[in-house]
């Protein structure tokens, strides 16, 4: 579920909830933009290197 591989990439259900990422892709759910849009502006968010992976690697594997 796409839920539970996103919520993955936080540690605790209060950061997911404040993300960005999860914002982006409730909109995204809801039919506003693209996941290529929201991979496009991961480039631009303070994430570390290995967050910004996480994050790709599960908005790329996500099957809607």
């Amino acid at each position: 579920m796409a839920f539970d591989s996103i919520r993955a990439l936080f540690p605790t259900f209060h950061h997911f909830v404040d993300s960005t990422l999860a914002a982006r892709v409730n909109g995204f759910v809801r039919g506003y933009g693209s996941i290529r849009e929201i991979l496009y502006e991961l480039e631009e968010w303070e994430l570390e290197k290995e967050q910004l992976t996480r994050a790709k690697e599960c908005l790329s594997s996500l099957k809607w």
